[in-house]
């Protein structure tokens, strides 16, 4: 969170395409961000791994807050 404004959501509707799934899948745009995020370096490698080991239910986090 910058200039106390939270970042916005948005919807990753061709990743659920992509993993075929029915789960709503949201990110945050943190790139611009100074302090950086590693959310989405790890959710969707994360996320690819597990549909391929046909796992059906996944949750991601990160440990930095």
């Amino acid at each position: 969170m910058m200039n106390g404004r939270p970042s916005p959501l948005y919807r990753a509707r061709r990743l659920e395409e992509k993993l075929n799934t029915p789960a709503k899948i949201f990110y945050k745009r943190e790139d611009t961000s100074p302090t950086g995020s590693h959310k989405l370096n790890s959710a969707i490698p994360q996320a690819y791994y597990a549909k391929k080991e046909g796992i059906e239910r996944l949750t991601t986090e990160t440990g930095a807050g």
